[in-house]
């Protein structure tokens, strides 16, 4: 796949030739159909084909979290998606001999949300900039706490090991070291319990927050944990300083009712759509791939914007409306969003 960087008025008439260029097929390969975040790519995914003449979309993903399923539905793919794929994939290292063998046979793949296999011929990467979640996170929690306290936060994390929740801790941890060093930070605890399920994540923390009553605040890079601590908050009437990512409805809703101080979206939807409506254009009109890093940026979400947020959330219509114009300025203005 030959990609080059190309400037963004070139971009743009690229993606509105797509619009009724040449037929392409296509595919988005992802994580599961289950979780939120992913949800929330692939409805970015469909409202780009949508936008487009003459695409074929095939999206295809295991209803839980399967790698080895994921494998073998990428590798279909290749055989049918020839005009390029988008990938999903939480470990890279499966994914280097498919993804190799459909970048050496000329089907171009984007990776999103989590990095692509290393010297995989996959050269542009759509994402938002994890650390700097983690720090907008921290950032707004530590509002909330008044300068010179002392005691302890204790951080969470459903997904030990995933690249993205990772580097999203990272972040909180760099802000409440630099500017808060009096704070101790307790974790990251594995709060996954047996299953992942609603239900034993819940009891992990019911189990964190008896032990810790005295805690400043509860942080976790995933909205699993923070629908969590709202519930408990909501069962025991006890009032706790929680903050979250991703956009579950739950999560949102325990910002309106006041139990979540804070969720920061990745805006996974922008992902998505922004990948796709780049591949398309090269499907369809045979504009080039940039290279590099594009990062389609997050939101903070508190009290102050969460009644927006969940209009927004209510439906596709409803996110395409919010969206795509924040899209399509992205990609109007492409060195604004993709680095090296």
């Amino acid at each position: 796949m030959k990609t080059v960087l190309i400037t963004s008025a070139l971009l743009t008439l690229s993606i509105t030739a797509a619009q009724s260029a040449k037929p392409a097929n296509v595919a988005f390969v992802y994580w599961n159909t289950t979780t939120n975040a992913f949800q929330e790519m692939a409805l970015g995914v469909a409202q780009a084909v949508k936008e487009s003449k003459g695409a074929n979309l095939v999206s295809a993903a295991p209803n839980v979290t399967n790698p080895s399923q994921v494998v073998s539905m990428f590798q279909s793919a290749s055989q049918t998606s020839k005009s390029g794929i988008i990938l999903q994939a939480l470990t890279a290292d499966l994914f280097l001999r498919p993804v190799k063998a459909a970048t050496d046979a000329g089907i171009p793949v984007i990776a999103i949300d989590a990095p692509p296999p290393k010297n995989a011929g996959v050269n542009l990467f759509v994402s938002n900039d994890n650390v700097e979640v983690g720090r907008q996170l921290a950032r707004e929690i530590l509002k909330g706490i008044p300068a010179g306290t002392k005691g302890k936060i204790i951080i969470g994390n459903t997904g030990p090991g995933v690249p993205p929740l990772e580097q999203r801790i990272q972040g909180m941890v760099e802000v409440i070291k630099q500017t808060r060093p009096e704070i101790q930070i307790l974790g990251p605890l594995n709060t996954n319990g047996q299953t992942g399920s609603p239900s034993d994540v819940f009891g992990v923390w019911n189990g964190i927050v008896r032990a810790n009553p005295d805690a400043l605040a509860f942080l976790s890079p995933s909205n699993a944990d923070a629908a969590a601590l709202a519930l408990i908050e909501r069962q025991t009437g006890k009032k706790l300083l929680v903050g979250g990512c991703d956009l579950e409805p739950t999560a949102l809703q325990g910002v309106k009712d006041g139990y979540i101080r804070v969720l920061v979206s990745p805006e996974h939807w922008l992902k998505g759509y922004i990948a796709m409506k780049l591949l398309l254009a090269h499907a369809q009109s045979e504009a080039a791939i940039p290279s590099g890093f594009w990062n389609s940026g997050s939101l903070v979400i508190t009290k102050a914007n969460v009644d927006r947020v969940i209009v927004r959330q209510k439906s596709d219509a409803a996110r395409a409306l919010a969206l795509v114009p924040v899209g399509k300025k992205q990609l109007a203005d492409i060195s604004s969003y993709l680095s090296k």
